[in-house]
């Protein structure tokens, strides 16, 4: 097998050296693409699409877009073949580079949102997620220029018999040499699924460019939660039964606001105020929910939580 590999390769080499220039001319060869990953950022305000399919003792595909526009990043992902946990349902985000907002049918069409610096569950991913760079050890040689999204490309394409686990890996990428971008990257390889655990079978992706140019994005609105919140929070988490917050606020002056204000806003004492655990925790219930205030000491701040069921 990696004999034969190796003569597809050479094979692949010997026809670039005989395409024609764009425009015609003198055929040329372009040297081989020293790939050091999947730099979007190169590209600005702009829309891509990430496909993987997968078939084998179970079969599933995946879909991301991505669109970029000024300081907004925008991604909607679609998952077919999955089921339970694994599959979070179809979900949009929205991140300003500060915070993210997320919603769809997988967040039972609530809002969440948090600091875009923070790490959670759902998984976005890109190619370089599934065949990592530092792995590429054949060399990426020219096919000859071909046009994405109406760009001049250059075609390149490695085979490497093992990458991360992977056999028979092809990879074909094309290369926008003004600005240094991959317009396109299309993938094929056989193994164990090592994202949603289908087994073995044989997986193919594609990345493209769609369109170049600023991109329209509906934010997303309606994340503030019906708690009575300090002005000063910072970091604002909110999640199913879960809202967040760091504040500058001191321990009394925190309890008091919430001593204060969750009545208010109908909400019955339960636990007018606990120290034992060395945090403060408040208790409350309104109308068949529990809500429990956790206020602790961090230093140079407090980190709040609040906890619904």
């Amino acid at each position: 097998m990696k004999r034969a590999l190796w003569i597809l390769l050479v094979a692949l080499v010997l026809a670039a050296c005989t395409l024609p220039a764009v425009g015609g001319g003198t055929p040329t060869l372009a040297p081989p693409l020293a790939y050091r990953g999947l730099d979007s950022s190169i590209l600005g305000s702009h829309q891509a699409e990430f496909r993987l399919q997968f078939d084998g003792d179970q079969s599933w595909s995946y879909r991301v877009t991505t669109r970029v526009s000024d300081q907004l990043l925008e991604r909607s992902l679609h998952i077919e073949g999955v089921e339970g946990a694994r599959n979070p349902g179809d979900v949009r985000l929205v991140s300003d580079g500060q915070v993210s907002r997320m919603i769809g049918p997988g967040t039972n069409e609530g809002c969440l949102q948090y600091p875009s610096d923070l790490d959670v569950s759902v998984k976005f991913l890109a190619p370089d997620d599934v065949l990592p760079v530092d792995d590429f050890r054949e060399p990426l040689v020219s096919l000859g220029q071909e046009q994405v999204a109406g760009w001049n490309t250059i075609h390149f394409v490695m085979i490497q018999a093992e990458l991360d686990g992977w056999q028979d890996v092809t990879v074909s990428l094309w290369h926008q040499p003004d600005f240094e971008a991959v317009l396109r990257y299309d993938l094929a390889a056989e193994g164990w699924d090592p994202f949603f655990e289908a087994g073995y079978g044989r997986l193919t992706g594609s990345y493209q460019v769609i369109e170049l140019g600023p991109q329209a994005i509906e934010p997303i609105t309606g994340c503030e939660p019906d708690l009575p919140l300090p002005a000063d929070r910072q970091r604002l988490v909110i999640l199913p039964g879960v809202v967040a917050f760091e504040s500058g606020m001191s321990l009394e002056a925190l309890s008091a606001h919430f001593r204060q204000q969750l009545p208010q806003a109908g909400w019955q004492t339960l636990v007018e105020e606990d120290r034992s655990s060395g945090a403060v925790v408040l208790s409350y219930w309104r109308e068949g929910e529990s809500l429990d205030v956790t206020i602790r000491d961090m230093g140079d701040f407090r980190r709040v939580e609040l906890l619904r069921e």
